[in-house]
């Protein structure tokens, strides 16, 4: 953080960099990383949702869809949701600090209307 905020405001000015910090508890994130599959060829997400939950093979190639054994199981998440909090989380109050907009986006909606708020967000 030290080394990137001067570089920012010199490349950018302060007042254009914005920092989006999308809101989503630890249950909704354990349980949707650890039904997302991916795509076996691409290797690209298929997120969970009522569309996508009896996809076999992936809509754009064909391919099986598999899970990320190792990295998408409930355990292995929650310990990726505890370093979060405790390396990446705390960078937020400091961006404030530095003068930069933090700009909080609802993560626990579709994936279309955080995408739709962070665009709305950063106008």
């Amino acid at each position: 953080g030290e080394k990137i905020i001067p570089l920012l405001e010199k490349k950018f000015g302060l007042s254009n960099v914005k920092v989006v910090l999308i809101e989503i508890s630890a249950e909704n994130t354990i349980f949707r990383n650890s039904h997302r599959r991916i795509c076996e060829l691409m290797r690209h997400p298929i997120l969970y949702c009522n569309e996508t939950k009896n996809l076999e093979h992936c809509p754009l190639d064909g391919s099986r869809l598999i899970r990320r054994e190792g990295l998408d199981d409930p355990e292995v998440i929650k310990r990726r949701i505890k370093e979060y909090n405790e390396r990446t989380y705390p960078l937020i109050e400091y961006f404030r600090k530095q003068g930069l907009k933090v700009l909080k986006i609802n993560g626990e909606q579709t994936v279309a209307n955080v995408f739709e708020d962070i665009l709305k967000a950063l106008e």
